[in-house]
């Protein structure tokens, strides 16, 4: 938001949107909560240590300076998002619902976008960039090439 000039496109990899944290703590059983506090909560989890606790900290921190934050209409963004419910959420307190929650989301950010495309996979979990990292290859190429054309015009 600062340099928008110096962003030419953007691309985002099943980006946690800024309200999840939120939606699952206000939506979801105590039991499901309390799964996911023991992944998420910095004072709770034993999964993280180090950095990533520091990293848990800021994140909601983060994620409300962000809230009022659009992205310029002229940048194109592609959103990569996963919708495949398995193991690991189930671990982290979500129900088969929360991934069309989360998808839906996800897809908020990209309102008032001129050119944002969201492409979803039910093949790859969370970390798609390891299962399916052709999507993400493919997103910044489609955006190098806008780029491209852009400049060439």
């Amino acid at each position: 938001s600062k340099f928008p000039d110096d962003v030419v496109g953007l691309v985002f990899i099943d980006q946690p949107p800024d309200e999840w944290f939120d939606y699952i703590r206000t939506t979801h059983s105590p039991e499901d909560v309390a799964k996911f506090n023991k992944i998420f909560d910095p004072d709770q989890t034993d999964f993280y240590t180090g950095t990533g606790k520091e990293e848990l900290r800021m994140y909601e921190h983060n994620a409300g300076l962000m809230k009022n934050l659009k992205i310029p209409p002229h940048i194109p963004v592609r959103m990569l998002t996963s919708v495949k419910y398995e193991e690991m959420q189930k671990e982290r307190g979500y129900q088969p619902e929360d991934m069309i929650v989360w998808a839906e989301m996800q897809a908020e950010v990209l309102n008032g976008v001129s050119d944002a495309k969201q492409i979803i996979t039910e093949k790859s979990g969370h970390f798609l960039q390891s299962t399916e990292p052709e999507l993400v290859i493919n997103a910044v190429k489609e955006l190098v090439d806008i780029y491209r054309n852009a400049k060439s015009e």
